[in-house]
């Protein structure tokens, strides 16, 4: 009768280590998913607005639960070694001297960088007064909401408020 319960109390401990797994597993693939669409989205919004001089719209993107922070640096031809001299956080400047096209990043919690993208020529003006900055660090409390306009031969991302 012991073995039984020993036997019963093994499969049921089973069961429910497997569908853990299974269900981490599927939290874990809905994330990706939601990332990959993120990605693509913004680098199809940016290619598109990009070529209407202009025009501006208003995008909102989820964004997975592991990306704390998306930041957008300015496009740089030529040597980019000085232009960003001390104003780029530790994780960025390292980036962006290594591959200068790459100009948006999503960090995770401690400002990893998990992923560095080249949306193409691309300026900030983040406070929407015409000044073109550095760089910008949007906080993704789940939701990145951003305004992308086009120049003609950038697109510039502001902020959406």
């Amino acid at each position: 009768m012991v073995f039984v319960f020993i036997l019963i109390a093994i499969v049921i401990g089973l069961i429910v280590l497997f569908a853990y797994k299974g269900i981490s597993s599927t939290v874990n693939t809905s994330e990706q998913v939601v990332g990959a669409k993120l990605v693509t989205s913004i680098k199809a919004d940016v290619s598109s607005l990009r070529r209407s001089r202009g025009s501006s719209q208003i995008f909102e993107y989820q964004v997975p639960g592991k990306i704390t922070n998306i930041c957008f640096i300015r496009s740089c031809s030529g040597d980019c070694s000085t232009l960003y001299s001390g104003s780029l956080p530790i994780a960025l400047s390292s980036y962006s001297a290594d591959d200068p096209q790459k100009n948006m990043f999503l960090l995770g919690k401690g400002d990893f960088v998990l992923e560095a993208i080249s949306l193409g020529s691309l300026d900030v003006d983040y406070d929407r007064d015409g000044i073109t900055d550095d760089f910008h660090c949007f906080k993704t409390p789940g939701r990145l909401k951003i305004r992308i306009l086009g120049t003609g031969a950038n697109a510039t991302i502001q902020n959406a408020q």
